[in-house]
């Protein structure tokens, strides 16, 4: 895979075996990551997205249960070969995450607007006990495009 294939205009040809799915171009590109990147069968990648209105920034999860960690995705995609991400979408993410660090807020989320699709997958995921089991959660921000200088780590 070359880093142009991630190009918006080079994106309908690597999703299309997704276009069936009849999704928005940001939640097929999250479904190909969960298959193609993170080796997800189809079944585990549909079951994990709850990308959606009303989602609170959470495009998916998936609990790994043998490292113990709660893996949070949101993806973003660019039209623009010059569009960057920065630490706002990043620093906007690890809100998202922290929406799922504690029982409480676990269970404002059950409780409150949120998209019907996320609050059945925080249940059927058992998240708050695993949260109460010491969890960790980790966050997977997948974009197409490249990271601005306000985005790269310093030490």
């Amino acid at each position: 895979m070359q880093e142009s294939d991630l190009d918006h205009s080079n994106l309908s040809l690597l999703l299309s075996p997704y276009k069936k799915k009849e999704r928005n171009v940001s939640r097929l590109f999250l479904n190909w990551f969960l298959e193609n990147i993170f080796r997800m069968d189809d079944t585990s990648a549909d079951d994990a997205i709850c990308d959606g209105s009303q989602d609170k920034g959470i495009d998916a999860i998936y609990v790994d249960e043998l490292s113990e960690e709660i893996l949070v995705f949101q993806s973003k995609t660019v039209e623009s070969v010059n569009k960057t991400v920065g630490d706002t979408s990043l620093k906007e993410f690890a809100g998202t995450l922290d929406q799922l660090s504690t029982i409480e807020k676990i269970e404002l989320i059950e409780k409150g607007n949120a998209n019907e699709t996320l609050k059945k997958l925080v249940v059927d995921l058992k998240l708050k006990t695993k949260i109460e089991n010491g969890f960790i959660i980790k966050g997977v921000f997948i974009t197409n495009a490249l990271a601005d200088q306000n985005s790269q780590q310093r030490n």
